[in-house]
């Protein structure tokens, strides 16, 4: 195997990460339908992805290579079945990760053919049809070296997560979106024999899987090849913008990244229509066998302000990742939600659809979403404002807001101008949030003013004592805000934004 040139093992990584889906033709999807729903998959995805997205040839972090990789939305393609529908594509890597089994590690030192050393990661955004919950993941395809020879090395081709080639023999597993193990299946000509489980804490190996009940197990090793890169740029102090000098890429790794027990279930069965466990996936041709974690549990920071949540495991997930993305996004955010502990609220968290992106009801104190796409830390942070305000006005904000028949209550304005003003002082990047107009100078205007107010506030926090000054600005939202605009209350709405700020430390 030394002799083996390693430039050209990088060639076929290089290769086989820039591998293009081919469309199946037994889908045929309106191209208007495709490129609505492609968007709405990298809208979920660019709202409710990690900063930094890798997958790891390892769990063990310590023994691991992470190669960060992205979405290649223009490769993108839409699959449907009756249960769900798929946005999946392929992935720019910074670098490339295979992961095969120990008779492709055999043949590729046998016959130094790096072709036996393929594998395949996409993206996966799975929509359910039944309740349109999301859910987002890797799928990495190991095809045996039986599989590999019988397509002439194009593996890949009718294979994806919904649609899978009958004769498919070999492995997929899954990653979840922080890069970590999920679960995984193995394939022997189209039929699923053994699944694959994620290890326990306990376990040492990487892909180690403990069985369960009456299963029969047998230890499998996995292997892997790593090749990760840097991009360079320089900066200067005569063109703002860097210049790129090269990226240099490390020599491939090859290594064994884990071993695992693949359990055989009792009568076997091929998956189809998803029957086995109840899995989802790989319908028109092949096994069923998709992506499978465990329920998330609930952090311990979400479970403090909750009280019921009636939504799916995998939006239970968002609003989980979503709220601790607000907590560790600054410091008047976290200070937001230790004022919402420290007053012992207690939330109920749903869906609603039809409305706007996300509410709060402070005489049900419940904060719904739209959709899934919506569960995120930006619409949150808002709607945690106003529980927030609930819980220190005397009475609650119910009385400030609208009546049966929908009508503005007065005092309605004051709360939300509260919360874009809390929102504002807060913003690091992008625009305001109570005067987002400038296009007529006196929007202009207004917007440069108000802008100069929220920096000499983080400046001065005794500025937002005075009600004069605040009165000021709450009139002109009231004035440039159709949406917002209802009669004044004379209660003091901006007592309890400056006394959380007060007692942040933040400023």
């Amino acid at each position: 195997m030394r002799n083996i040139s390693l430039k050209r093992v990088f060639l076929l990584l290089t290769i086989t990460f820039m591998i293009t889906c081919q469309h199946d033709p037994d889908f045929h999807l309106d191209e208007t339908r495709v490129n609505r729903e492609v968007g709405a998959a990298k809208q979920w995805y660019d709202a409710n992805h990690p900063r930094k997205v890798s997958l790891r040839s390892s769990d063990n972090t310590e023994n691991s290579s992470a190669i960060e990789v992205k979405p290649d939305w223009e490769q993108a393609e839409l699959k449907t079945n009756k249960k769900e529908k798929t946005v999946e594509t392929n992935l720019y890597m910074k670098g490339g990760i295979q992961y095969v089994m120990p008779e492709n590690k055999e043949k590729f030192e046998t016959t130094g053919d790096e072709r036996y050393m393929s594998s395949l990661t996409r993206l996966v955004v799975k929509t359910k049809l039944d309740n349109g919950s999301v859910d987002g993941f890797l799928m990495t395809i190991m095809p045996s070296v039986e599989y590999l020879e019988a397509t002439d090395f194009r593996a890949f081709d009718k294979n994806h997560y919904i649609g899978r080639d009958k004769q498919f023999t070999g492995r997929i597993i899954y990653h979840n979106l922080e890069g970590e193990f999920v679960n995984g299946w193995v394939y022997n000509k189209g039929k699923i024999t053994q699944t694959i489980k994620k290890s326990q804490p306990d376990e040492d190996p990487v892909i180690s899987m403990r069985s369960s009940g009456s299963y029969n197990c047998h230890v499998v090793e996995y292997w892997g090849m790593t090749v990760v890169c840097t991009v360079w740029y320089q900066y200067t102090n005569v063109d703002p913008n860097p210049v790129y000098m090269g990226t240099v890429c490390s020599d491939p790794r090859y290594e064994q990244i884990g071993v695992g027990l693949e359990c055989s279930f009792s009568g076997g069965g091929d998956g189809e229509n998803g029957d086995i466990d109840g899995e989802d996936g790989g319908y028109g041709g092949g096994g069923g066998g998709g992506y499978n974690p465990p329920p998330p549990s609930i952090p311990s920071t979400l479970q403090q302000i909750t009280n019921t949540i009636t939504m799916t495991p995998s939006q239970k997930a968002l609003l989980s990742q979503a709220l601790s993305g607000l907590i560790n996004e600054g410091c008047m955010q976290g200070a937001l939600y230790e004022g919402l502990v420290n007053r012992n609220v207690k939330l109920d968290f749903g869906m609603k659809t039809g409305t706007a992106p996300a509410a709060y009801d402070p005489n049900t104190k419940k904060i719904t979403f739209n959709d899934d796409v919506n569960i995120n830390r930006s619409n949150l942070k808002e709607e945690l404002f106003h529980a927030f305000q609930d819980a220190y006005y005397a009475g609650g904000i119910g009385q400030y807001g609208k009546d049966a028949q929908g009508n503005k209550l007065p005092g309605y304005v004051n709360v939300e101008f509260e919360a874009k003003v809390f929102k504002d002082i807060i913003m690091e990047t992008g625009g305001l949030s109570a005067f987002f107009k400038y296009e007529t100078p006196e929007e202009i205007a207004i917007y440069r003013d108000y802008s100069a107010w929220i920096e000499s506030v983080k400046d001065d926090m005794s500025i937002l004592q005075d009600q004069n000054e605040y009165s000021y600005w709450l009139d002109l939202f009231n004035e440039h805000n159709p949406d917002y605009s209802s009669s004044r209350n004379d209660f003091s709405s901006f007592h309890g934004l400056y006394d959380l700020i007060n007692g942040s430390e933040c400023f």
